[in-house]
Protein backbone atom coordinates (compact mmCIF):
# COMPACT_ATOMS: atom_id res chain seq x y z
CA UNK A 1 0.00 0.00 0.00
CA UNK A 2 1.45 3.44 -0.68
CA UNK A 3 1.59 6.36 1.94
CA UNK A 4 -0.48 9.16 1.61
CA UNK A 5 0.02 12.23 3.38
CA UNK A 6 -2.71 14.97 3.41
CA UNK A 7 -1.97 18.39 2.26
CA UNK A 8 -4.23 21.76 3.09
CA UNK A 9 -3.32 25.11 0.76
CA UNK A 10 -4.46 27.54 3.02
CA UNK A 11 -4.94 30.81 0.71
CA UNK A 12 -6.46 28.50 -1.86
CA UNK A 13 -9.17 26.75 0.65
CA UNK A 14 -8.15 23.63 -0.83
CA UNK A 15 -7.23 20.33 0.29
CA UNK A 16 -6.66 16.42 -0.43
CA UNK A 17 -4.54 13.30 -0.36
CA UNK A 18 -1.36 12.82 -2.12
CA UNK A 19 1.38 9.84 -2.23
CA UNK A 20 4.51 10.49 -0.38
CA UNK A 21 7.18 11.55 -2.38
CA UNK A 22 4.97 13.60 -4.17
CA UNK A 23 6.63 16.90 -4.64
CA UNK A 24 5.12 20.48 -3.07
CA UNK A 25 4.35 22.31 -6.61
CA UNK A 26 2.60 18.63 -7.98
CA UNK A 27 0.69 18.65 -5.38
CA UNK A 28 -0.53 21.89 -5.86
CA UNK A 29 -1.17 21.50 -8.99
CA UNK A 30 -3.08 18.16 -8.45
CA UNK A 31 -6.02 19.72 -6.25
CA UNK A 32 -6.14 22.64 -9.33
CA UNK A 33 -3.83 25.40 -8.01
CA UNK A 34 -2.23 27.12 -10.72
CA UNK A 35 1.40 27.83 -9.85
CA UNK A 36 3.24 30.06 -12.24
CA UNK A 37 6.64 28.82 -12.46
CA UNK A 38 8.64 25.48 -11.98
CA UNK A 39 11.82 28.12 -10.70
CA UNK A 40 14.40 25.27 -10.53
CA UNK A 41 17.60 27.29 -11.24
CA UNK A 42 15.85 29.98 -12.50
CA UNK A 43 15.57 34.23 -11.20
CA UNK A 44 11.66 33.45 -10.67
CA UNK A 45 12.31 31.05 -7.47
CA UNK A 46 10.03 33.58 -5.50
CA UNK A 47 6.94 32.40 -7.81
CA UNK A 48 6.75 29.54 -6.10
CA UNK A 49 7.49 30.53 -2.67
CA UNK A 50 5.10 28.86 0.04
CA UNK A 51 5.01 28.76 3.28
CA UNK A 52 4.88 25.26 5.32
CA UNK A 53 2.89 26.07 8.74
CA UNK A 54 2.43 22.49 10.11
CA UNK A 55 4.19 19.48 9.06
CA UNK A 56 7.60 20.81 8.20
CA UNK A 57 9.19 17.47 9.36
CA UNK A 58 7.33 15.56 7.26
CA UNK A 59 8.97 16.80 4.14
CA UNK A 60 12.84 16.98 2.38
CA UNK A 61 15.49 18.69 4.12
CA UNK A 62 15.94 22.01 2.00
CA UNK A 63 18.04 21.40 -1.07
CA UNK A 64 20.93 23.53 -2.09
CA UNK A 65 18.99 25.96 -4.26
CA UNK A 66 16.87 26.95 -1.38
CA UNK A 67 19.53 27.54 0.85
CA UNK A 68 20.87 29.72 -2.28
CA UNK A 69 17.21 31.16 -3.08
CA UNK A 70 15.96 31.80 0.97
CA UNK A 71 17.58 33.11 3.90
CA UNK A 72 18.03 31.10 6.69
CA UNK A 73 15.40 33.52 8.59
CA UNK A 74 13.15 32.82 5.77
CA UNK A 75 14.14 29.06 6.00
CA UNK A 76 13.54 29.05 9.94
CA UNK A 77 9.77 30.82 9.53
CA UNK A 78 8.64 28.03 7.25
CA UNK A 79 8.87 28.83 4.04
CA UNK A 80 10.15 26.35 0.81
CA UNK A 81 10.42 26.38 -2.37
CA UNK A 82 7.37 24.05 -3.91
CA UNK A 83 9.73 22.79 -6.65
CA UNK A 84 12.04 21.43 -4.48
CA UNK A 85 10.29 20.35 -1.01
CA UNK A 86 9.12 16.96 -1.29
CA UNK A 87 6.88 15.31 1.30
CA UNK A 88 8.65 11.89 2.45
CA UNK A 89 6.31 11.29 5.37
CA UNK A 90 2.65 10.54 5.96
CA UNK A 91 1.12 12.86 7.76
CA UNK A 92 -0.94 16.26 7.77
CA UNK A 93 0.60 19.46 5.70
CA UNK A 94 -0.59 23.05 6.00
CA UNK A 95 1.04 25.46 3.21
CA UNK A 96 -0.04 28.89 2.02
CA UNK A 97 1.18 30.68 -1.40
CA UNK A 98 3.35 33.55 0.03
CA UNK A 99 2.86 36.72 -1.73
CA UNK A 100 3.90 36.46 -4.79
CA UNK A 101 5.07 39.85 -4.49
CA UNK A 102 7.24 39.78 -1.02
CA UNK A 103 10.66 40.16 -2.29
CA UNK A 104 13.32 37.34 -1.04
CA UNK A 105 16.02 38.54 0.09
CA UNK A 106 19.48 36.40 0.30
CA UNK A 107 21.74 36.03 3.12
CA UNK A 108 23.89 38.83 1.82
CA UNK A 109 21.37 41.21 1.35
CA UNK A 110 20.28 40.23 5.17
CA UNK A 111 23.95 40.81 6.05
CA UNK A 112 24.25 44.15 4.36
CA UNK A 113 20.84 45.20 6.28
CA UNK A 114 22.05 43.91 9.43
CA UNK A 115 25.42 46.08 9.11
CA UNK A 116 23.09 48.97 7.85
CA UNK A 117 21.00 48.84 11.26
CA UNK A 118 24.70 48.62 13.28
Amino acid sequence: MMSEATINFETENRDGVVAVGTYLIDAARRLGIKVESDCGASEDAHKCRMKVSAGMKLLSAPTRLEMEKLSSQARKSGKRLSCQARIEESGEIMVTFVEKNEKTKTEEEEKQDAYRKE
